[in-house]
């Protein structure tokens, strides 16, 4: 996702050991934000404007058959 917004959302589907990082600046911007779960799950609100990404965000994902991130 490109241009700066901010990150207001995340969930992800569960699974042994899923995580999501996300970036500021591209695939190897500056790390704002780590996310590491279990087969529980992923369910992240964020409060207020949420999360503000300058250069756009970039969100590496692994270990998860889905992820929802809503972008604002």
């Amino acid at each position: 996702m490109s241009g700066g917004g901010s990150v207001t959302s995340i969930q992800g589907k569960g699974n042994a050991s899923g995580s999501i990082v996300l970036r500021t600046g591209g695939a190897t911007g500056t790390v704002i934000a780590t996310y590491l779960f279990g087969t529980e799950g992923l369910s992240e609100y964020v409060p207020g404007s949420g999360i503000l990404f300058v250069e756009g965000v970039h969100a590496t994902i692994a270990g998860t058959a889905g992820v929802t991130i809503t972008f604002t």
